[in-house]
């Protein structure tokens, strides 16, 4: 009965050893400097609302490096294209925060970016103000269910990519470059696009099944 026992406590450290090798960030994980991980929508009678959280580089610069980084909310206002001002209001836990909005250069869309630190929520309220009026719009995930997370996406992507990985590590084998993860919903199916970028212009990009973690696609991106 003791040989019984012990062997058991033998197989629960194996089992255990297991899981926290999954469990425990692969090394990936320090080398993501760009991040999008969760995706919510809202609307009002006025307003229709588009957002993505995750945290980026305070200075946003693809050399390969990691730099400081912090998490934000990033609001994009989908049909509103005038001149006039939009007060934005962030309310999530005792959080209260105020951003306006501006005009995008890149998309030519009305957008917003919000620090916020330490955000959990599945949902949260925000109100638009302009021009005396305010709108109250209710942010929700729209994250499908049974999607991992990207620290899991990344675990996968050490194993079934691993030349792919080892390409990018120095003759000491440690691996040289940033990570840029984002999340993608699209006909109500979730992807995790990875890109691999060096200090050299080489930028690997990669489609994931949100779900199974199967690469979908891989294309090379010269900058």
């Amino acid at each position: 009965m003791k040989k019984i026992i012990v062997l058991f406590l033998a197989f629960l450290t194996i089992v255990s050893c297991g899981f926290t090798a999954c469990a425990e960030e692969c090394e990936l994980v320090k080398f993501v400097s760009d991040s999008k991980t969760d995706l919510f929508y809202g609307e009002s009678s006025k307003y229709k609302l588009k957002c993505d959280y995750g945290f980026s580089e305070t200075v946003k610069k693809e050399d390969g490096k990691v730099s400081s980084t912090a998490y934000y909310l990033n609001f994009k206002l989908l049909n509103v294209s005038d001149n006039a001002e939009y007060l934005l209001t962030v309310r999530y836990g005792d959080v209260q925060k105020d951003g306006y909005f501006s005009v995008s250069p890149v998309s030519g869309y009305l957008t917003a970016k919000i620090q916020a630190d330490n955000f959990v929520d599945e949902n949260f309220t925000v109100t638009i103000s302009s021009g005396g009026t305010e709108e109250q719009i209710t942010m929700v995930s729209i994250i499908p269910e049974g999607v991992v997370d990207y620290k899991t996406a990344l675990a996968s992507l050490c194993e079934s990519k691993k030349t792919l990985i080892d390409s990018y590590r120095n003759d000491y084998g440690v691996f040289e470059g940033e990570i840029h993860v984002r999340i993608i919903v699209k006909d109500d199916k979730a992807y995790w696009y990875v890109a691999l970028i060096n200090g050299e212009g080489v930028k690997k990009a990669l489609l994931m099944d949100g779900v199974n973690c199967e690469v979908k696609a891989i294309r090379d991106i010269i900058r």
